[in-house]
């Protein structure tokens, strides 16, 4: 990982993307991201560049502030608040993510780490347990454990928060209306453990590198097919 004494050398290049970086690295190590000031000494800047700099990683769908503050809410694939998706490694990171496919791509950022992921349902309060080691899932538990996503395929970036909200683990299909709270979850799709994981690898497996960005629309829509996720709420990923 780049350390900060490398920021003031890379940093006359992509400063956006080294913040970025910055970010995930801080929600990672220590489960929760820095705050303006602290980006600010970082990197040798005022505040009004920091806010720059912060409107271009969520103009680009890499972070979501709290409306109206400068607080970071959510860098992909962490979130600074808590949610139902605690993670933990083996080497004793522990910090929480947005969604379940946030959560399984902890374990295609770092396939040499063991991941646990600790969920629950949002229904009934059921506890969900999945380990990922070496970049593959290894345990469930229950074993009947699978993702169900709320918002087509097309309205992914339109709201990182109902998105993220809206996808989440479960095992009883009779507990889906009330994953979520937008209507959209009526009309989601429930998709098995592999299917989610590869969706996750595509989306997360290089989230740490400096030049990371999202996949094209095409990325995701050939991956979809090679998955067998082939009627219209996945048409046209965003």
């Amino acid at each position: 990982m780049t350390t900060k004494n490398n920021f003031t050398f890379l940093a006359r290049k992509s400063k956006d993307k080294l913040i970025r970086h910055y970010i995930l690295e801080s929600l990672f190590s220590s489960g929760r991201a820095p705050n303006a000031k602290e980006i600010m000494v970082a990197f040798n800047l005022d505040m009004e560049e920091v806010v720059k700099y912060l409107d271009v990683l969520e103009s680009e769908r890499h972070i979501y502030r709290v409306p109206g503050t400068q607080n970071i809410q959510m860098a992909l694939p962490f979130s600074n608040i808590t949610t139902p998706h605690n993670v933990c490694t083996d080497s004793g990171e522990t910090f929480f993510c947005n969604g379940a496919i946030d959560a399984l791509g902890i374990g295609a950022v770092f396939p040499e780490k063991r991941i646990n992921i600790s969920s629950f349902c949002l229904h009934c309060g059921e506890d969900y347990k999945v380990i990922i080691d070496n970049g593959k899932i290894i345990n469930v538990n229950p074993p009947n454990v699978k993702v169900y996503i709320g918002i087509p395929a097309r309205l992914w970036l339109e709201s990182l928060v109902k998105t993220c909200g809206s996808i989440n683990f479960y095992t009883s299909k009779k507990h889906l209306p009330l994953t979520n709270t937008s209507k959209a979850c009526l009309t989601g799709r429930t998709i098995d453990l592999e299917q989610a994981f590869s969706i996750s690898k595509i989306i997360n497996e290089r989230r740490f590198d400096i030049k990371y960005e999202r996949p094209s629309s095409s990325s995701f829509s050939s991956l979809f097919k090679i998955i067998g996720l082939n009627d219209t709420f996945w048409q046209d990923p965003s």
